[in-house]
């Protein structure tokens, strides 16, 4: 069973075959793309081709739109709930990662070597927040209280 599914936005095909590569044998589902428009197309388009990221990866040198005002409309596309990494050869500068923070992204990180250090960024960023934790019992009690409420009052078990 997949963990989630991760969308890739990188201009370079290589990169982008690697990263999808190298997340697919960690369990991730991976949906790369070379720009916005292909982005937009995964995200927004036809029921059969439409993905619903846990976490997107994105470049910051993209040549037709840069990766600033990318993450600016993945942000409105998506909301506030999907993380969104840079993941770049750009330089940390503290000016270039607040940059990216404004725009919308959730972390920087300076591509390396190793795609290690990306792995962990993921799973830091996709593991369930105790908030979710406590959404997720607080729907099961109201499933349940639901149920025996129907249950009394009709004195059938409701599914």
């Amino acid at each position: 069973m997949a963990r989630g599914h991760i969308l890739v936005v990188e201009d370079d095909e290589e990169q982008r075959k690697l990263y999808a590569d190298f997340l697919s044998c960690f369990g991730y589902d991976v949906s790369a793309a070379a720009g916005w428009e292909d982005a937009v197309v995964l995200i927004n388009g036809a029921e059969d081709v439409r993905i619903k990221p846990i976490l997107v990866i994105l470049d910051v040198m993209i040549p037709d739109m840069d990766g600033f005002e990318i993450c600016r409309r993945l942000r409105q596309a998506l909301g506030s709930k999907i993380p969104i990494l840079f993941f770049t050869a750009y330089d940390g500068d503290p000016a270039t990662v607040l940059k990216a923070l404004q725009a919308g992204g959730n972390d920087f990180l300076v591509k390396s070597g190793s795609l290690n250090p990306l792995l962990d960024r993921i799973s830091h960023w996709t593991k369930p927040s105790v908030l979710d934790v406590i959404e997720t019992a607080r729907e099961k009690a109201i499933r349940e209280i639901t149920a025996k409420l129907k249950k009394r009052r009709t004195g059938y078990a409701v599914a």
